[in-house]
């Protein structure tokens, strides 16, 4: 797994932790410089994958997607659980099962 075996995946881990602890006037100009262009990309794959969920839904989704990401990046173990190579495969494999399943839930689209 590339995030797993990467090297520099420290100075990453840094860098996004870095990025999230700073105040959102900071962060979102360079996180919309940045990501922007890929993120649309990836939400347009997902679209046409996706095509019975409501493209606002997808996007919401997609954020949180990459907020567990970053989440797992940065603490690659459940609260009281040591961390470890195979933890964080283990963690992976989940986040992949959590992410397919949250992304293609079927609920409630509607606003009030």
């Amino acid at each position: 797994m590339p995030l797993i075996e990467a090297s520099g995946t420290n100075n990453l881990l840094q860098v996004m932790g870095r990025i999230y602890s700073e105040p959102e006037s900071i962060t979102q100009p360079i996180i919309e410089n940045e990501f922007t262009e890929t993120a649309q990309r990836f939400i347009a794959a997902l679209s046409r994958e996706l095509p019975d969920v409501d493209l606002e839904i997808l996007r919401w989704r997609f954020h949180f997607l990459i907020g567990s990401i970053i989440h797992l990046m940065k603490i690659q173990a459940p609260i009281g659980m040591q961390p470890s190579p195979e933890r964080l495969r283990h963690g992976v494999q989940q986040l992949i099962e959590y992410s397919a399943a949250g992304l293609t839930a079927h609920g409630d689209e509607t606003y009030d």
